[in-house]
């Protein structure tokens, strides 16, 4: 059964690639296992873009299903991987998510329910079930603010609004958080 998308990890985190020679590759509940002469390691196959599998190597049926429920690309290549010989991308790299995440975002009640539901997930225990969208930017908004302000009073910066960095880029005013000079002042 292929992982969700919960339990993949972040494509950016994986190992690029692993080359494997004379193993048997065989799976271990989320993880795929290379036996050889030297002893047994193991890998999360969601940790895993791509598995090239040089001579010598066997690889059962159990961890193909696995690599490709994880997404994980494998190829079948020559001695240090130099030529490919045969590979499979997973199923799994299809655009069904993207064409869910289009079909949610195209309708306006899909959206906004999109939206509260991520709200809920970042800041649980806050009712947003009555909010509208601009509800929802508006306190987003208020957050940022007040994470602006609270940096501003731990590196010593003047917290302006907005307008002020305007009036900076006409030369009217500098802001030291605009120059770097609170750098120097506070050792950052």
């Amino acid at each position: 059964m292929p992982a969700s998308a919960t339990e993949l990890g972040r494509f950016s985190d994986r190992l690029s690639f692993l080359y494997v020679e004379h193993a048997v590759v065989d799976r271990d509940a989320g993880a795929v296992t290379f036996w050889q002469e030297e002893g047994v390691a193991s890998v999360p196959a969601a940790m895993l873009a791509a598995l090239l599998l040089g001579p010598g190597t066997k690889i059962t049926h159990a961890a193909v299903a696995l690599l490709a429920g994880s997404g994980c690309s494998v190829a079948w290549t020559g001695e240090n991987g130099v030529r490919l010989y045969a590979g499979a991308v997973a199923a799994s790299t299809s655009a069904g998510l993207l064409q869910r995440q289009a079909a949610l975002v195209s309708g306006q009640r899909t959206r906004l329910a999109v939206a509260r539901a991520m709200y809920a997930l970042r800041f649980p225990g806050e009712d947003v079930s009555g909010l509208t969208m601009q509800q929802l930017r508006g306190r987003e908004g208020a957050r940022v603010r007040a994470c602006y302000r609270d940096h501003a009073r731990v590196y010593g910066v003047n917290a302006e609004s907005p307008r002020a960095d305007l009036r900076s880029a006409r030369g009217l005013r500098k802001s030291p958080a605009n120059t770097g000079e609170h750098t120097e002042r506070t050792g950052a």
